[in-house]
């Protein structure tokens, strides 16, 4: 089996890439955080929340990542190098990783505050608000329909269920008030 250096540089290169890719993908993760409100990047300063929730939202978000950045460098090698472990490449990917969280990631998480009031804008236009419109127009159809339908049966049914029950009072009361005037000793 021949090794080819030009090769192996090229698979070096993509593999800092890689990295490069794998710390933009974990600064997406750190902005989710920031958005979920269990994290604050402000400066050089990091501010976490702590409890049951948010180390939840925390592991859930990082295990994601981690199951994202194995499957993607499993089937990066297995492209690279046909499967075989390269402990230069897995070192390349992490170089990679290294060199973006201490450059540009800085910067991200810099302005990473201001980006995440951005994104909660754009979703609150692009998706809560639509969503809100879609709900009310939906609900509002569903009363109309319930009250055409179904809600003009049940009115019918309870109608005639009370229909139903006064008859029967009526006939209940009408047992139990009449009486005999004979016994109360007044003459007709």
């Amino acid at each position: 089996m021949e090794i080819y250096l030009e090769k192996q540089l090229i698979n070096i290169a993509y593999s800092l890439i890689l990295g490069l890719i794998f710390g933009g993908i974990y600064d997406i993760i750190r902005i989710i955080h920031i958005l979920l409100g269990i994290a604050s990047y402000s400066g050089e300063k990091v501010g976490m929340k702590h409890g049951t929730l948010p180390f939840i939202l925390f592991f859930i978000l990082d295990a994601a990542y981690a199951v994202t950045a194995s499957v993607i460098y499993s089937l990066f090698n297995y492209y690279a190098c046909n499967g075989e472990f390269r402990v230069f490449i897995l070192a390349s990917v992490c170089v990679g990783f290294f060199v973006y969280h201490v450059t540009l990631g800085r910067l991200v998480m810099l302005f990473s505050e201001a980006i995440a009031r951005i994104l909660k804008r754009v979703i609150h236009y692009t998706v809560v608000i639509p969503t809100r419109f879609v709900v009310r127009i939906t609900v509002r159809i569903a009363r109309f329909v319930y009250r055409s339908t179904l809600g003009r049966v049940l009115t019918a049914l309870v109608r005639l269920y009370y229909i139903y029950l006064t008859e029967r009072y009526i006939r209940h009361l009408a047992r139990d008030v009449s009486f005999n005037f004979e016994d109360l000793g007044v003459a007709k």
